[in-house]
């Protein structure tokens, strides 16, 4: 058992009471604590605690308590004769029991500030009014399982030494804010209208699977240190993760996102599935981190998404593993072009490639190189027209060096040598298809070096081009056509998302 400081700590740095000094405990627990031996015991505590507390619920609650499945006979306010045997009981423990309040103004139950050093088990209570169970240490097993709390129940700052389960509860308003679950967290098929998990603490896996969150769900700088299964969680309302951190796996599968959605700033370390989930509003994962490819396979999402400044894991290294990452950026790019978000789908094609490069033929792996660097993936117009630019500068050195070398070119030849160059790179293909030009344009620079009469015949005097540059020509017509295709693409890629 941890030592009083180490509880203090664990409970947000109160110093803890004993639960069996809490009146409210001690009716939770009037027959006496869980025990696996008599599990007839919960049973007795359940039917007490709720028939105790019967006086506070009114007739909307009492209606909710048998649409989910209450006893109405467990709903019935205790005989006087029950509840002196009550009192009796808890009188026996030291303590009086506090009374239930009335419909229209319930008892707080406060159990704040508590060390509980054997197992809790609260299953099917309710709790008509607010509870306060914050600062709190649970020391053994915590079961809240099928649990009603009507109103706001506060768990602020409390520390679950081992499981913790909320299977089936239902919470009107609930607060978890930098709790601290050491072990296995459980609140699949849970309802919530109202919940805050900011700066919580899931130390092990955390199952929300079926949950239904009605109104504001906030799981700000949550940590998940193990697995978090969301999977069939339905979010009404605004659902915001944002700066939460997921440490293995992050399964959302199956989630119906209906409001506003942000995984800003968040970071994934592990597994990330969101496949076959819907987004219906605003979503925004900027400034995400993933460290794993994430699954967004049959999915849907809205046009108010935003990608900006996510941060991508690299391209794994094995082929199998870069296939997979590359289908499933293949999935998102696809997703961002039906709805119309041409910026995000073209990062994703870029990412899409990288993880082809691993796992493709050379010549595949060659012409990608090729693409990124020549247009950053058609995201670029400068870059090709850049290259051109490039082009045209080395065809026009070249040729200059080729017919004015070793004299100074004179302005004539510098203006023809010009020209060639512009031909070469401009009027693409223009050596191949087109010897005739290529003839005039040799004699042209004979007569511009000197070399050849002003009024010879176009074939009589000819200063021949080098064949070795005739090759080059060729090469940088074809280099050409391709960069002015990139250009364009980059132009027609620009104007798409205007």
């Amino acid at each position: 058992m941890a030592d009083d400081t180490e509880q203090s700590e664990r409970a947000g740095g109160q110093a803890l009471k004993p639960a069996a000094e809490n009146p409210w405990y001690v009716l939770a627990t009037i027959w006496g604590p869980f025990d696996t031996r008599e599990p007839h015991l919960l049973d007795r505590n359940r039917v007490a605690w709720n028939r105790w507390m019967a006086p506070a619920v009114d007739a909307v609650l009492a209606e909710k308590l048998l649409a989910r499945g209450f006893s109405r006979e467990h709903l019935a306010p205790l005989e006087d004769v029950e509840r002196l045997e009550l009192q009796r009981e808890a009188g026996r423990r030291g303590v009086s029991l506090p009374e239930p309040g009335s419909p229209g103004d319930p008892t707080p139950v406060i159990m704040s500030g508590c060390h509980f050093d054997g197992p809790v088990v609260a299953d099917g209570f309710v709790f008509p009014g607010r509870a306060e169970i914050s600062h709190s240490y649970f020391a053994d097993f915590a079961s809240f399982s099928n649990g009603f709390f009507a109103d706001t129940v506060v768990f602020a700052d409390s520390c679950f030494g081992q499981e913790g389960v909320f299977t089936g509860t239902y919470f009107n308003s609930v607060d978890f804010r930098a709790c601290r679950f050491e072990k296995v967290a459980d609140f699949q098929k849970a309802r919530f209208r109202w919940c805050r998990f900011e700066g919580a603490n899931f130390g092990r896996d955390t199952d929300f699977v079926g949950a239904y969150f009605v109104k504001r769900a906030r799981f700000n700088r949550t940590r998940f240190a193990g697995d978090a299964r969301f999977g069939d969680c339905c979010f009404e309302g605004r659902a915001e993760f944002p700066e939460a951190s997921f440490g293995k796996l992050a399964g959302f599968r199956g989630c119906l996102f209906e409001g506003p959605t942000t995984f800003s700033e968040a970071c994934f370390r592990g597994r990330i599935d969101f496949g076959q989930q819907k987004f219906e509003a605003a979503t925004n994962f900027e400034k995400t981190t993933f460290r794993t490819t994430p699954n967004f396979r049959d999915r849907a999402f809205p046009h108010a998404i935003s990608w900006r400044h996510v941060s991508w894991p690299t391209p794994p290294h094995g082929s199998d593993q870069a296939a997979e990452a590359e289908e499933r950026y293949a999935a998102l790019r696809y997703a961002m072009e039906q709805t119309g978000r041409y910026e995000h789908a073209r990062d994703f094609l870029a990412l899409e490639l990288d993880c082809r490069r691993v796992h493709a033929p050379w010549p595949t792996k060659l012409a990608i190189a090729a693409y990124q660097a020549l247009s950053d993936v058609g995201r670029s117009v400068a870059r090709p027209l850049g290259a051109w630019a490039i082009a045209l500068f080395v065809s026009f050195a070249l040729h200059l060096g080729a017919f004015a070398w070793p004299s100074w070119p004179t302005s004539s030849l510098l203006t023809e040598t010009t020209k060639l160059a512009l031909a070469s790179a401009v009027v693409v293909g223009s050596p191949i298809f087109d010897p005739l030009r290529l003839e005039r344009i040799e004699h042209r620079l004979a007569i511009a070096a000197g070399r050849c009469p002003e009024r010879s015949e176009t074939g009589s005097c000819l200063l021949p081009i080098p064949f070795a540059l005739q090759l080059l020509e060729l090469l940088q017509a074809a280099f050409s056509a391709l960069c002015l295709f990139l250009a364009g693409l980059g132009l027609r890629n620009w104007l798409r998302i205007r």
